[in-house]
């Protein structure tokens, strides 16, 4: 179980470092908050792997459930608000791929 939160984490600090670099460098005006709910997110992640680590009761499926519970608010409201600042200025997830891979 520790394994797969330790997965979960490196994944999600990947992917937030990421999307965080680019709302930085395109002035996103919801940057903060957007930061804010991925702080939360892994905080929250961390508190699992403590109860685990603590021999406190974790069970998968409150893992589960916390994930896609997080998961459609966060793509629904958050990411949709980004997607469409993004789509206002022009800018394709093709050409963000082509500068990550350039870096």
């Amino acid at each position: 179980m520790t394994s797969v939160i330790d997965e979960l984490l490196e994944y999600a600090s990947f992917h937030f470092a990421k999307e965080q670099f680019q709302m930085e460098r395109l002035g996103y005006p919801e940057y903060e908050e957007h930061q804010q709910a991925h702080r939360k997110f892994a905080e929250t992640v961390r508190g699992f792997r403590r109860a685990f680590d603590e021999g406190g009761a974790v069970f998968p499926m409150e893992i589960v459930k916390f994930l896609r519970d997080w998961l459609d608010a966060h793509i629904l409201n958050v990411d949709r608000k980004l997607g469409r600042f993004l789509r206002e200025r022009g800018v394709t997830r093709l050409a963000i791929e082509a500068e990550e891979s350039a870096i």
